[in-house]
């Protein structure tokens, strides 16, 4: 069982000025924290039957699986195709972390109240560091956020570390930076660390124990980032620094001195045109240093006049391989094809909220269905029914909770490639994923299309088209090629007219035009789907090849019912061309195209017996009209009642008549 999960996220990194002499006791330079954001989390479960016995007094705690007490699966998640688990693969760092902990506690704590007989589950998520083309590092510090979530995480787990804690955050950029340097063959000046966990411009200074405070960055400067060079190792390049101007040789307590000098200035500089003036100098010094060592600090692409262009560029980092990009606020000439600006991320180490929720609607398709495939216009509306998603990360992908009917995840098929669109294009991190509806699941309702739009909200997703756009890529997985209209109604709510946009740039959603409707007082039902939506849109196709003629003349009409229900003539313009847009239908009109179309979609051998059945009764009983609703074979059905008294009497009608596996609902359209 799930006790506790809890989540953080920390920015890239990119340094401006100190190459190598952060590297140095007191040398000095300045970062920023910028976009991307890599993520980690951790689960705790409480492990069945009795805690393991303490380690003797004085003995490191085993690693390979066993975490001080309990038991620890570490994951890291990175770029071309990097998903190793631990202990089974090899992770240097994780084991670093646990060693560099245990170092620090005394003999009589190694087994700690908070982790004996518990179970951890953890990750870190560095995909979003590298290039999703070719898989190369983007070169922003990613093994430095790796090292940072990971140390947060196993501290937080062993209760060293957290909000109530001295100095919140202190400890794992300790921690980070001493299991960083120690897979790293002892370098690494930890200044990436520590600019992820504080966020802003950061001025560092190295040493056994560095320093590093948030400076104000310059006012109106931009800074921009591109892969210059070829790749370059920070430890053999340190190293040919080591030998070529050792710390006590003048060579390079020159070089410190310089460096730092710069260092000051521009912190404490006030205009642009002052700070781009220090960074030439500092790109000088860089590519002076380069040629002294024999790793070439030189870009291609630097500016001869950089006042005059109103940007610098210079390497960052060990070598040429990318290249920092400073720009002033009235910058002429072009930047660099291929930069990539480098916003400063404000806040540094963040705990996220933890666990994940998101939640959308279900729909009824009021007219139009089959036509649709066909290129003609529908028409539909959200439903008052939910269905909400909470993800608890943590374990393998797995699924828990309750629909209307019964469990929520196995009515879903396609589950496994669910999940793997959820890891790969959300990078949502695996867990126990809780699905909770109130819509009744294949029935008609739209229960997958809002799964998509629920996951898409649960990643972040904000902006409407964002949402619509990835629940319908996620619905391709349960419905090969999806017409966007369900997933459009989960997305956008109310009442919609929706019309095929094939061949868009806009990956193939229709167009959707808000069309209000008036009151409407609707029983809505469904009945156990005999037949699946691939298997009737099949039957319709082979309709229309034998018999092309009468099978277009019913879609059509189909179409124009649409239309027409949207108070819209045949034409795509308002009925009331002299108030456009003012509504033209009511109730008892839909009703008598809801009569119509049941009648067409009959013909075409898509409504079951059951459904007419329950539409004949309904109708019988004060509802003026009705049709089936979705793809047909069973599943969901609706009937336009004059009152909200007759909607219920009818309501109380159907009940006595509905199969084992169906459903009923009452609801009302604002008009």
């Amino acid at each position: 069982m799930v006790e506790w999960t809890r989540r953080w996220s920390v920015p890239a990194s990119l340094l401006l000025m100190g190459e190598y002499a952060i590297t140095r006791d007191g040398g000095q330079g300045v970062a920023i924290a910028t976009s991307p954001r890599a993520t980690g989390w951790i689960t705790a479960r409480k492990q069945g039957g009795a805690p393991e016995e303490a380690a003797p007094e004085g003995a490191a705690p085993a690693v390979g699986g066993t975490f001080f007490g309990g038991s620890l699966e570490f994951r890291a998640i990175g770029g071309e195709g990097l998903n190793l688990t631990w202990p089974q693969d090899e992770l240097p760092l994780i084991d670093a972390v646990i060693a560099i902990i245990a170092d620090e506690l005394s003999p009589g704590s190694r087994i700690d109240a908070a982790t004996a007989g518990r179970s951890f589950q953890a990750a870190v998520n560095t995909t979003s560091f590298f290039d999703p083309r070719t898989g190369e590092k983007h070169g922003l510090g990613s093994s430095a956020a790796a090292a940072l979530l990971a140390s947060v995480a196993l501290l937080a787990a062993a209760g060293l570390e957290g909000p109530s804690s001295p100095a919140p955050g202190q400890r794992a950029i300790r921690t980070a930076i001493a299991a960083h340097r120690r897979i790293q063959d002892g370098r690494g000046s930890g200044y990436d660390v520590a600019c992820s966990a504080m966020g802003g411009m950061v001025r560092f200074t190295g040493g056994v124990t560095p320093l590093c405070t948030r400076v104000s960055p310059p006012e109106g400067l931009q800074v921009f980032t591109i892969k210059a060079g070829p790749p370059v190792r920070s430890s053999a390049a340190v190293a040919r620094f080591d030998g070529s101007c050792s710390p006590d040789s003048a060579a390079g307590q020159l070089f410190l001195e310089e460096n730092n000098r710069l260092v000051q200035e521009f912190c404490n500089s006030r205009t642009g045109d002052r700070h781009l003036d220090v960074l030439e100098q500092a790109r000088k010094l860089s590519e002076e240093l380069g040629d002294r060592i024999g790793v070439s600090a030189a870009l291609p692409l630097t500016p001869a006049h950089p006042r005059g262009d109103g940007w610098v560029a210079k390497s960052s980092g060990a070598g040429n391989e990318r290249a920092v990009i400073v720009a002033g606020p009235r910058h002429r000439r072009p930047l660099p094809s291929g930069s990539r600006e480098a916003p400063i991320e404000d806040e540094g180490l963040r705990e996220e909220a933890s666990p994940l929720h998101g939640r959308a609607r279900g729909k009824l398709l009021l007219f139009g269905e089959h036509a649709a495939v066909y290129g003609y216009p529908a028409l539909g509306m959200s439903l008052n029914e939910q269905m909400s998603v909470t993800l608890i990360p943590g374990g393998e992908w797995r699924v828990a909770g309750a629909g209307a009917g019964g469990g929520a995840g196995a009515e879903h098929r396609g589950l496994a490639q669910f999940f793997s669109r959820l890891q790969e294009e959300l990078r949502l991190p695996p867990g126990e994923l809780i699905i909770q509806s109130e819509l009744p699941l294949g029935s008609g309702f739209g229960s997958s299309a809002a799964l998509t739009v629920a996951c898409a909200r649960m990643a972040g997703l904000r902006d409407t088209h964002a949402v619509w756009l990835q629940a319908h890529r996620l619905e391709e997985v349960f419905h090969g090629s999806p017409s966007g209209i369900d997933t459009g109604l989960s997305t956008l709510e109310g009442s919609w007219l929706f019309q095929s946009n094939q061949g868009s740039e806009n990956g193939a959603l229709p167009l959707a035009t808000a069309c209000p409707l008036p009151e409407l007082h609707l029983v809505v039902g469904s009945v156990p789907r005999m037949e699946d939506t691939r298997t009737l849109v099949a039957r319709v196709a082979e309709q229309q090849r034998v018999a092309p003629a009468k099978t277009t003349a019913i879609l059509r009409r189909l179409g124009q019912l649409s239309r027409s229900a949207a108070g819209q003539s045949a034409t795509g313009a308002p009925e009331d061309a002299s108030e456009p847009g003012t509504l033209t239908t009511d109730s008892a009109q839909i009703a008598g195209y809801a009569r119509e179309a049941h009648q067409l979609l009959s013909t075409l051998g898509l409504v079951t017996p059951e459904v007419a059945r329950l539409i004949a009764i309904g109708e019988e009983t004060g509802a003026m009209g009705g049709k089936m609703s979705g793809a047909g074979g069973g599943g969901a059905f609706f009937l336009v009642c004059p009152t909200a008294e007759s909607a219920h009497r009818v309501h109380q009608a159907l009940q006595q008549h509905l199969p084992a596996g169906g459903s009923l609902m009452v609801t009302t359209t604002a008009g």
